[in-house]
Formats: C-alpha cells, sequence, structure tokens
C-alpha cells in the first residue's frame, strides 16, 4: 500500500521555502541531458524545513515539438516519490476522472492547451496506480518549458538564496 499525503501537507509542503541560486534556475531552463527522445534537467532542492524536493524540466527534443514538456516538483516521503506540481505543455486531451464522475469542477483539458497537475488526496485514494498529480486544470501562465520552469519557481515557494539576497523574496521580481 502506497504512502498518501493529505491536501494538508500537500499545501504544507508546496509552500516550504525553497532556496534557489539564479544559476541554478537558469540551468534548469538551459542545461540539458539527450534521454531517449527528450531533454532533461534535474535539480535537488532542500527546503528550509529540511524537506527533499527534486524539479524535474523535461522536453521533447525535436525542434518541432518544443509545445510538448514536463516541469515537475517532485517529493520524496517515506521512500515514495510523489509529484506535487507538474506544468505541462500542450499534448493529447485530458479527463479529470473523479469531477466527471460526480459532474462537477473542472472535467476536460481540451487537446493542445497548456495545463497544470496538481497532487491531491483523493487521486491517491483512488488506486495504486493512479497518479497523485491526476487533477489538472488548464492555464495560460507559460507557453514554453522556460515559462514553466519561471512559474514552478515563482509560485511554489521557491526564494532566491544568492549571498546578496539573505531575505526571501521572488525568484523573477
Amino acid at each position: 500500500m502506497r504512502n498518501i499525503l493529505s491536501d494538508v501537507k500537500i499545501a504544507e509542503l508546496l509552500q516550504d521555502p525553497k532556496p534557489l541560486l539564479k544559476k541554478q534556475v537558469e540551468k534548469l531552463k538551459t542545461k540539458f541531458v539527450a534521454e531517449n527522445k527528450s531533454r532533461v534537467s534535474k535539480l535537488s532542492v532542500v527546503s528550509a524545513g529540511n524537506m527533499k524536493f527534486e524539479i524535474t524540466a523535461r522536453g521533447d527534443a525535436r525542434p518541432d515539438k518544443a509545445h510538448k514538456f514536463s516541469v515537475i516538483l517532485g517529493y520524496t516521503w517515506k521512500g515514495d516519490r510523489i509529484n506535487l506540481i507538474r506544468c505541462n505543455g500542450r499534448h493529447g486531451p485530458h479527463t479529470n476522472t473523479i469531477e466527471r464522475a460526480l459532474g462537477a469542477g473542472v472535467v476536460e483539458i481540451p487537446r493542445d492547451t497548456y495545463h497544470i497537475h496538481f497532487a491531491t488526496e483523493r487521486y491517491q485514494r483512488v488506486s495504486e496506480e493512479t497518479d497523485a498529480e491526476f487533477y489538472a486544470e488548464p492555464t495560460t501562465e507559460y507557453d514554453s518549458l522556460e515559462g514553466a520552469v519561471e512559474y514552478m519557481c515563482d509560485h511554489f515557494g521557491f526564494y532566491r538564496a544568492d549571498d546578496s539576497y539573505p531575505k526571501l523574496h521572488p525568484l523573477f521580481p
């Protein structure tokens, strides 16, 4: 049986201050390693609360497929990796199955729509095979892998930790 994070714990993890150097953000946006048909960049971060996170930026290596990407904020807890947030590019349609069954909330994400997946307690409880971050909402906050990296860093507890910036403040003023 997998470990399940409550919605309250997920919210706490997302807001836990996570220090990043400006050069680390630039690395995520520009330094990729080839992996199959993808280009991948990863960065481990330890938060102020001593929690271990990993940001993974993965994009299609083919220039004509630059709209196919994911920027993922992962967290490892009791040996299980849980994706807390996944900022996706455009690809096929997505259905939030619980919302469809209830007939409420965001049910469908149309094909070729940028969207964000959020970990939820309810999707963790559906089955062992269901991704914690299965729930998704459309977004207009970014339109590229680089923009998704900036969005992730700007909205989920990250702050610039350069020596000349000792206090919490946004990465992208």
